[in-house]
């Protein structure tokens, strides 16, 4: 269906510039004309590109910006056959004004953004759309309502809600940081609702960074999310950093006592970058003697091989590894130094109230004990995985993460996840959270 739709416009266009070229080639002074040609061929690529990323994208949307660049298109056409052939002209004139008098059908945004795309599976349609955004940087960011649940979506892609999702994006602050030793400063990277770095705000660092890429994420994490991020883009401790989190750790004269990753799946395009053995190497570079990084792996619509690659390429530069398993959702913390804490420092993490308040009634050894691998038990169990033909380093070299993971889409949510989990279980320990809190 895409090539059908695409084929004969982009066909269509490409053949502008050889039938300009066929043209002037009578003419005397073709040479003068074909250089011309090729250089207002070559600037208007070049500012076409910038100003529809840039101007046109932002301001109208893709689908008033393919209204108005069809409507150039036809104008153009009208110029050049106007003085050739009255008849043809007429024809192109009449199609072109029907078209602006009678309008062309609306997308329906309630279905674009209904994740049908990315999931190979549709649910039923919000009761309304909060927020439509299209940048260049994020693609489409919306924010859509059922009853009284906020979602938010890139791309059709589920990103988080203030529902039931905010458990897991907690846990993705509160089960690293508890084995954070000193709280001088953070880096956060992918804002997301930003329940997680309004979380990581009611710890004791002195300075938080959030690199985040999308102008629209921030834009609707800080209009519809407000209750679940704590209003932590108000924080002034909290730095917001446009920009991508790899480039910011590349850059930084900073070293980290935490750095967390909530990043979207890691199936998207160019997500695998930050599940590289460079990228793990980057991020022990940047953390502190006893820093912790987390990151956020997916459980569901997962095959087995691809998880193990995830988790033997940071053991391989990191020597503590452990996986944790909270809100249907998988935590890898990892640290060059053993990951263990104590009662009572947890307890004296719990006494600070704006800490508490986001526990929701449990303590913080209740969400350590939901450890699912560490050491020996994470080993066997990547060893294990090479009978479904090994798990490999994913590398900046090789995009294997990024065209394997999307493999898993086809699989059923609740399926794939309590298989895998299953899978997991059969290596945990029964005594893995008292080898982690030392009494």
């Amino acid at each position: 269906m895409a090539f059908g739709v695409l084929a004969l416009p982009t066909v269509v266009m490409g053949l502008t510039f050889p039938l300009l070229l066929r043209r002037v080639a009578g003419r005397a002074s073709v040479g003068r004309h074909v250089g011309r040609l090729t250089a207002i061929n070559t600037l208007g690529s070049i500012v076409g590109s910038l100003a529809c990323a840039y101007l046109l994208l932002p301001f109208f949307g893709s689908e008033r910006s393919l209204v108005i660049l069809g409507l150039c298109f036809g104008a153009c056409g009208l110029l050049l056959l106007r003085d050739e052939d009255q008849r043809r002209w007429r024809l192109v004139a009449a199609a072109l004004f029907g078209i602006i008098i009678l309008g062309l059908p609306r997308w329906d945004m309630k279905q674009m953004t209904n994740g049908a795309n990315v999931y190979f599976d549709t649910q039923s349609p919000p009761d309304e759309l909060l927020f439509v955004r299209e940048d260049v940087h994020g693609g489409l960011t919306s924010v859509a309502r059922r009853g009284a649940v906020r979602t938010l979506y890139t791309n059709g892609k589920f990103q988080g809600n203030d529902a039931h999702e905010v458990i897991a994006q907690r846990s993705f602050a509160h089960i690293p940081t508890s084995f954070v030793k000193r709280y001088d400063r953070a880096l956060v990277i992918g804002l997301g609702t930003g329940t997680t770095v309004g979380t990581i705000a009611t710890y004791p660092f002195t300075a938080i960074e959030l690199a985040e890429i999308s102008p629209a994420i921030v834009e609707a994490a800080e209009q519809y999310f407000q209750k679940p991020n704590r209003g932590a883009l108000s924080d002034p401790r909290v730095e917001l950093v446009m920009n991508d989190g790899r480039n910011v750790l590349l850059l930084t004269k900073h070293r980290y006592d935490l750095i967390t990753i909530e990043l979207t799946s890691v199936w998207f395009a160019g997500a695998a970058n930050l599940y590289s053995h460079e990228f793990y190497e980057l991020c022990r570079q940047r953390l502190a003697a006893a820093g912790v990084l987390q990151q956020w792996v997916q459980l569901h619509h997962i095959r087995r091989r691809d998880l193990a690659t995830v988790l033997r390429t940071v053991r391989r530069v990191f020597p503590h590894v452990a996986l944790f398993v909270s809100g249907r959702q998988g935590i890898v913390v990892a640290s060059p130094r053993p990951l263990e804490v104590t009662p009572e420092h947890l307890a004296s993490l719990e006494r600070r109230p704006e800490l508490a308040a986001t526990l929701g009634g449990l303590h913080l050894e209740q969400l350590l004990g939901r450890i699912m691998l560490s050491g020996e038990a994470l080993d066997r169990f990547v060893r294990d995985s090479e009978r479904e033909g090994g798990p490999i380093i994913s590398t900046d070299e090789n995009l294997y993460l990024e065209y394997a993971t999307p493999k898993g889409n086809v699989m059923n949510y609740f399926k794939s996840y309590d298989r895998t989990v299953a899978m997991l279980k059969t290596y945990r320990p029964d005594d893995l959270g008292a080898q982690h809190i030392k009494r």
